[in-house]
């Protein structure tokens, strides 16, 4: 069973966490698992492949149709704003660009991946700070198809989560209708 182990980052994150995550992947993560990484700018990596968010269908159209919104930025109150966002006038959980990349990632990845696979969605300022076991992923794992960290009813985590690849059993589909919630627009709905 093959771990793919994906995650991305744009421009700046790269300078600030990007660097720090590929650097500690490569020494702490075991030598069979892969790494894919999207970028919107090529990246020197230690290991794994490299590639462009540009590449992925629909990406760059999304961008286009939603750069100049600021509503669509996080930057123009929309109901639901908290006091402190209408201080600092963004709110980071309205912003589309900044959260489309996480949603269009792995479906991209997944499309490319054999059935079988494990793939691991890490963010990308996650740092590792010791050996990960071989087996550590299946092993959370176990007999599902899916997992991820909790948190509480108010707050979504996406910082990780594991699932493994096999037409029928609901995960390509997930991840499918993942990246279509932004590709297709239905985030604003």
């Amino acid at each position: 069973m093959t771990t793919v182990v994906v995650s991305g980052c744009h421009p700046e994150g790269y300078e600030l966490y990007g660097r720090k995550f590929l650097e500690t992947f490569h020494r702490r993560w075991p030598a069979d698992h892969q790494l894919i990484f999207y970028t919107e700018e090529p990246v020197k990596m230690p290991r794994g492949e490299c590639r462009s968010l540009w590449d992925i269908q629909g990406a760059m159209e999304f961008y286009a149709r939603h750069k100049d919104n600021q509503q669509h930025c996080g930057r123009a109150e929309v109901s639901g704003w908290r006091e402190k966002d209408r201080v600092r006038r963004y709110c980071y959980r309205y912003d589309a660009l900044k959260w489309f990349k996480q949603c269009i990632i792995p479906h991209d990845a997944a499309s490319r991946l054999p059935d079988g696979t494990i793939l691991v969605w890490l963010d990308a300022d996650i740092v590792t700070f010791a050996d990960v076991p071989e087996n550590f992923i299946a092993g959370i794992l176990g007999s599902h198809d899916f997992v991820s960290l909790g948190r509480d009813r108010q707050t979504s985590e996406l910082g990780f989560y594991a699932l493994r690849l096999i037409e029928g059993n609901m995960t390509r589909a997930f991840i499918k209708n993942f990246s279509d919630v932004m590709l297709k627009d239905q985030v604003f709905d």
